[in-house]
């Protein structure tokens, strides 16, 4: 799954019958690794989570059964917790205040 952090949360996820993690990588972002069943292979998306900025604390992910997808909170650089959920264009993220 690549270099990573400290940092890491890993879930079952219904949608893919098979696991996900999310993952601090060692260039501080949020990083996730799922299961591509038509390739056959683990994909890796480095790029989706730069919005929300650097991982600093607690990360934790869970399935959304309302939602079918992944979701996954961590602590940001400033101390706010960031919330990424699957919205109607890809990945949203709501910054939470303390």
């Amino acid at each position: 799954m690549g270099r990573h952090g400290r940092r890491a949360s890993a879930l079952y996820a219904r949608q893919r019958n098979n696991t996900e993690a999310f993952y601090q990588g060692r260039d501080g972002y949020l990083h996730y690794s799922y299961y591509h069943a038509p390739q056959k292979r683990w994909m890796v998306d480095s790029y989706s989570f730069r919005k929300g900025g650097k991982v600093l604390g607690a990360l934790s992910a869970a399935y959304s059964n309302k939602r079918r997808h992944a979701e996954v909170f961590y602590q940001g650089v400033d101390g706010k917790y960031r919330h990424f959920y699957i919205g109607k264009r890809g990945w949203t993220v709501k910054v939470l205040s303390q």
